[in-house]
């Protein structure tokens, strides 16, 4: 329970880190740098899906055709199932990821019923996902797998299973993430003293690894495809970047938990006191680049098609939880495109509704454990009438 909460405030602090892009022709001191192109960098690769502020993160999954997500489906009588259901891009409809006609959809032989499934992403053409389970009905010790998948839910196949490795005989795993093709997790143990210890492995989908590789790393914060970023959430955010060949990690700088940040190909864009910096890697030097003109607290995310800024609330509690919620669109030229006032928060403000984005929608959800329940359609930005558009969600999540 301790090293879940302890995940759940470590999410939270990521909710700081936003996509941004940025203007750069009349930048104070501006160097000469084409901000759409990087500041869309990380966040157009589909397969990198937003999850910076989900505390249930690692639940969706991107392909070049649709959005993956898992979600718990509760059933009368019985327990509740965690079932893969799919959105293709353009439609507005969520189906469960089983397309077998003699299939009930009610128990584990359902391909769209990933039972201990815990997180998925989608990497060269097929799914992966991980799992942590008993090694046996008479073995009670943990194994984490990963399991990869066709893209109909068919076809599941153990690609890696700690279970063949003696120094996992005795301990238990945390902090499974996917990026970029690659799979981290963390392993505690208890030492001859008692004093509990932890060390980070990383696999690589494709398999090019022949043994787990110990890490020294932390959390990790994402990848643009040439970097890979790290964080490690204590009284002050550390960020750094790991080079897989060079297995070494250098420190880039340190923010307060409260400033959102995203890690561009050359530089990071950072919001704090509601103004946005661009910040370079290698001096730690900080151009303004906007100021929103906001009062209170707010958190920064961005996309490729737009800058999101919203009315949030401080991690340390020092604030009310708030009731409604205002999502601000800008421009990457910070010209407003709108707002939309949301009757809903997630976690009292701490946390983002947007739970993921599509190339032509940002999907929204009252609570990141489930389905999102509602979009908005990227064609309105900029019109005057941005809308809440209401998911259609398969009859299935009222239990069947």
């Amino acid at each position: 329970m301790k090293r879940k909460m302890i995940f759940l405030l470590a999410a939270l602090m990521l909710f700081a880190a936003g996509i941004t892009a940025c203007k750069s022709s009349d930048e104070p001191g501006g160097q000469d740098i084409d901000i759409k192109q990087e500041a869309g960098s990380i966040s157009s690769r589909r397969e990198g899906i937003h999850r910076e502020s989900l505390p249930f993160s690692g639940r969706f999954a991107a392909s070049e055709n649709g959005v993956y997500s898992l979600n718990p489906v509760d059933r009368p009588n019985a327990n509740s199932q965690t079932v893969l259901f799919y959105t293709d891009y353009g439609s507005d409809t969520a189906v469960r990821v089983c397309s077998r006609p003699d299939c009930a959809h009610n128990d584990k032989s359902c391909d769209a019923v990933l039972q201990e499934a815990d997180i998925i992403t989608f990497y060269n053409e097929h799914l992966y996902y991980s799992e942590v389970t008993l090694r046996s009905d008479s073995d009670y010790r943990f194994s984490l797998k990963v399991i990869r998948v066709d893209p109909d839910g068919r076809n599941r196949i153990c690609v890696m299973d700690t279970q063949k490795y003696a120094q996992f005989d005795n301990g238990d795993f945390g902090y499974p993430d996917f990026s970029d093709g690659m799979f981290f997790f963390k392993f505690f143990w208890l030492d001859e003293g008692g004093a509990e210890q932890v060390q980070t492995y990383y696999y690589k989908l494709d398999g090019s690894l022949s043994e787990l590789q110990p890490v020294d790393v932390p959390l990790l914060f994402g990848t643009n495809g040439d970097k890979t970023f790290f964080y490690d959430p204590e009284e002050k955010v550390e960020y750094s970047v790991w080079n897989p060949e060079e297995m070494s990690l250098t420190p880039l700088f340190t923010l307060d938990p409260e400033t959102s940040c995203y890690m561009a190909e050359k530089n990071a864009y950072i919001m704090t006191d509601n103004k946005i910096y661009r910040k370079d890697y290698d001096t730690g030097e900080e151009t303004l680049l906007f100021d929103t003109g906001l009062t209170g607290t707010h958190r920064m995310r961005c996309f490729p098609d737009c800058i999101v800024v919203m009315d949030g609330i401080a991690y340390d509690g020092s604030e009310p939880e708030i009731e409604q919620q205002t999502l601000r669109f800008y421009s990457w030229d910070f010209e407003p495109l709108g707002e939309i006032v949301l009757d809903f928060t997630i976690m009292g403000g701490y946390a983002s509704p947007i739970a993921a984005e599509t190339p032509d929608k940002l999907l929204l959800s009252t609570d990141h454990r489930f389905l999102p329940q509602y979009y908005i359609d990227k064609a309105e930005l900029g019109t005057g009438n941005l809308t809440l558009h209401e998911l259609k969600l398969p009859e299935a999540m009222l239990g069947e």
